[in-house]
């Protein structure tokens, strides 16, 4: 006569307990997917052995949930900017964009360099990714 009643209070409790945890994790996941981050898909350094100027590509993606505004791109040593991006602000999300900077002196076909995409969204919340690659001829 006892087990049934502890079968159920058990399942009651089993069910309450998977209820708490699948909102808890559920309202971490979405603030967590509607917050600002940045992906650096590719990053890409070519280095023309005649010349020794070189041909930066640096691929992004929106992968939060708000737009950006702005966003920058830059070798961090030696600091090469790397200014001309597509598409026109803002990025959405979902959305990627890519740098290109030509003409670069100064880099080496042997050195890994590092990238540090840094973006604004239109709340003023901040996101930053790096990604390092090898330079190549």
């Amino acid at each position: 006569m006892h087990k049934p009643v502890l079968a159920l209070i058990i399942l009651v409790a089993g069910v309450a307990l998977a209820v708490a945890v699948f909102s808890i994790a559920g309202g971490y996941f979405i603030l967590w997917g509607s917050g600002a981050r940045v992906f650096v898909k590719s990053f890409d350094v070519t280095v023309n052995p005649g010349s020794m100027l070189s041909y930066i590509t640096v691929e992004i993606v929106n992968v939060g949930g708000k737009p950006f505004a702005s966003c920058t791109a830059r070798i961090l040593d030696p600091p090469v900017n790397v200014d001309d991006i597509t598409p026109t602000y803002p990025l959405g999300a979902g959305q990627s964009a890519s740098f290109y900077e030509a003409g670069v002196s100064g880099l080496n076909p042997t050195n890994i360099y590092q990238i540090e995409v840094v973006c604004t969204a239109d709340d003023g919340s901040v996101a930053v990714d790096k990604r390092s690659s090898q330079a190549h001829i």
